[in-house]
C-alpha cells in the first residue's frame, strides 16, 4: 500500500475525487472539532479499496472549495460509490450543516 497522501489543494483535491470516482467502495473517516450540528470538520481521510490509497483531505485548508469545485461533496452524494462510515451520525451532521453535503449510498 502507498504512504497517505495529504492533499490541501483545490487541484488535488479534484484529481484525488476523480480518481476516487473510479472505485466501488471507499472507506471514509471524518475528523474535527465538536462533530456534529455545532461542530467543524477539519480532515476527510478516505481509503480507496481496489487501488489501496489513503488520501487525507485538508478541509480545514481548503474550506468550502473542497466541497464545492474540488469535488468533494458530488463524491460524498455519489449514488454509484459505496461509503463504509462507522457511526456516522454526527459526521453527517457537521457535513449537511456546514458543508451542505448530503452523505448517500452509506
Amino acid at each position: 500500500m502507498a504512504e497517505p497522501r495529504l492533499i490541501d489543494t483545490v487541484g488535488e483535491c479534484q484529481a484525488a475525487v476523480a480518481q476516487l470516482e473510479t472505485e466501488n467502495v471507499i472507506a471514509v473517516d471524518i475528523e474535527g472539532i465538536d462533530l456534529g450540528r455545532q461542530g467543524e470538520v477539519c480532515l476527510i481521510q478516505v481509503y480507496g479499496v481496489s487501488s489501496p490509497s489513503v488520501l487525507l483531505f485538508d478541509v480545514f485548508t481548503m474550506g468550502p472549495d473542497a466541497f464545492d469545485s474540488g469535488g468533494l461533496r458530488r463524491l460524498l452524494e455519489s449514488d454509484t460509490v459505496t461509503k463504509r462510515i462507522f457511526d456516522v451520525r454526527a459526521d453527517g451532521e457537521a457535513l449537511n450543516n456546514y458543508h451542505n453535503a448530503k452523505l448517500r449510498a452509506v
